[in-house]
C-alpha cells in the first residue's frame, strides 16, 4: 500500500508541475534571470523568458526600466511595460503577434526601438494571426519598414500611440478592420494604409514623403476629428476615404484620388496645400 501512495504521490507531483507551472501574471526586471519564475521577487530578464512561463490570457509586466528584447505571441495574453519597460531591437521585429483567432493580445505602456537598421521586412509590431490586438500607450519609431503591419482578418485597435521614422509605412492595415484613436504618425515614409476597413479619429499625420493617408482598391478608411499635413500627398483614394471634421493643410497635395472616392461630410479644412484637390462628392449636413 505504501508503495502504490508513493507512486501515486509521484505522479500527481509531476502532473501539477507540469500543468500549474505557468503563472497568471509574471514580471520581468532589468536585474532579471530567465532561470527564474518570473515572480515578483525573482523576475525574468526578457519578454520571451517570461512568455513561456505566463497562462495563456495572463499579463508580463515590468517591474523596472529595462530593455527586454523581442518577443513573439502566440497565445492571449497582456504585455505591460508600465511606461518604463522597452523593446530595443536591430535586425529583427520588435513584437510578433501569431495568436490564435479568438486570442486577445493587450500591448500597452510600451517604447519599441528598431534603431533605424537598414533590412527588409522589419516592424515594430507586426500581427500575422490573432483575434483582437489592442496596442495602447505604445511609443514605436525607427523601424526599416512598418511600425505596425496588421496582417490578420482579426481586429486592430490602437489608442494614444506614437508612431514614428517608418521606412515603409507607419501604420498598415493590410486586412481586417482596425480602429485608430488618437494616435500620432510622423516622419515615415507612408502614413497611414488601409486595404481592409479602418477607422482613424482625433489623429495627427504629417511628415510622411509620399501619402499620409491613403487606400487600395476595394477598402476603406474613415476620418473623423484628423489632421493631415506637411506630406507629398494629403489623402489619397483608390477606395474608399470619409472626411469628417478633418484639416487637410501644408501638403504638397491636399486630395487626391486613382480610381477611387473622397467623400466629405462638408465640414473638412482643405487649406494652404500647394495643389488642394477636392472631394468627389459630398454627403449634406442633416
Amino acid at each position: 500500500m505504501r508503495t502504490k501512495l508513493a507512486c501515486f504521490l509521484v505522479v500527481v507531483a509531476s502532473f501539477g508541475s507540469s500543468a500549474f507551472g505557468q503563472a497568471t501574471r509574471t514580471w520581468v526586471s532589468g536585474v532579471g534571470d530567465d532561470a527564474n519564475p518570473c515572480s515578483r521577487t525573482a523576475p525574468c530578464k526578457t519578454w520571451a523568458g517570461a512568455i513561456s512561463k505566463t497562462a495563456a490570457s495572463g499579463e508580463i509586466d515590468a517591474l523596472d526600466p529595462g530593455g527586454f528584447g523581442a518577443v513573439t505571441i502566440t497565445k492571449a495574453i497582456t504585455i505591460d511595460g508600465n511606461n518604463w519597460g522597452s523593446t530595443l531591437v536591430a535586425g529583427t521585429n520588435g513584437i510578433v503577434v501569431a495568436a490564435g483567432t479568438a486570442d486577445t493580445v493587450i500591448i500597452r505602456n510600451i517604447s519599441i526601438d528598431g534603431l533605424g537598421t537598414a533590412g527588409a521586412s522589419l516592424n515594430g509590431v507586426s500581427v500575422t494571426s490573432g483575434g483582437s490586438v489592442l496596442i495602447e500607450h505604445a511609443n514605436i519609431f525607427n523601424f526599416a519598414s512598418d511600425g505596425i503591419l496588421f496582417a490578420s482578418p482579426g481586429v486592430l485597435h490602437v489608442k494614444d500611440a506614437y508612431v514614428s521614422g517608418a521606412g515603409s509605412v507607419g501604420i498598415r492595415l493590410s486586412t481586417g478592420k482596425g480602429n485608430l484613436d488618437n494616435v500620432r504618425v510622423e516622419n515615415s515614409n507612408f502614413g497611414i494604409y488601409s486595404l481592409g476597413n479602418l477607422t482613424v479619429s482625433r489623429s495627427v499625420v504629417s511628415g510622411a514623403t509620399g501619402r499620409a493617408v491613403s487606400t487600395s482598391s476595394g477598402a476603406t478608411l474613415n476620418l473623423e476629428g484628423c489632421t493631415i499635413s506637411e506630406s507629398g500627398t494629403g489623402v489619397y483614394s483608390s477606395g474608399v476615404i470619409t472626411l469628417s471634421n478633418t484639416t487637410v493643410t501644408d501638403n504638397t497635395t491636399g486630395l487626391t484620388t486613382s480610381g477611387g472616392t473622397i467623400v466629405s461630410y462638408g465640414n473638412n479644412r482643405v487649406y494652404g496645400n500647394t495643389t488642394e484637390g477636392a472631394p468627389t462628392s459630398t454627403v449634406p449636413q442633416i
